[in-house]
């Protein structure tokens, strides 16, 4: 993963750890970031594999 990518996982990681959502709240949340352009540099195809490693980690 790249930087930013890394940061995108973290940010969803950190609301299960830190907030307490359930790891399906922190994926929705993530991907409203994505998809409310929090994260310009990504493309859906490198938000796939954030995405992807979340579902594996935590679902």
């Amino acid at each position: 993963m790249n930087e930013v990518q890394q940061t995108a996982m973290n940010l969803m990681e950190s609301q299960i750890q830190n907030v307490g959502f359930t790891p399906i709240h922190a994926l929705t949340m993530g991907l409203s970031y994505y998809k409310g352009g929090y994260y310009e540099e990504l493309n859906d195809q490198k938000f796939e594999v954030v995405i992807k490693a979340f579902v594996d980690k935590y679902m």
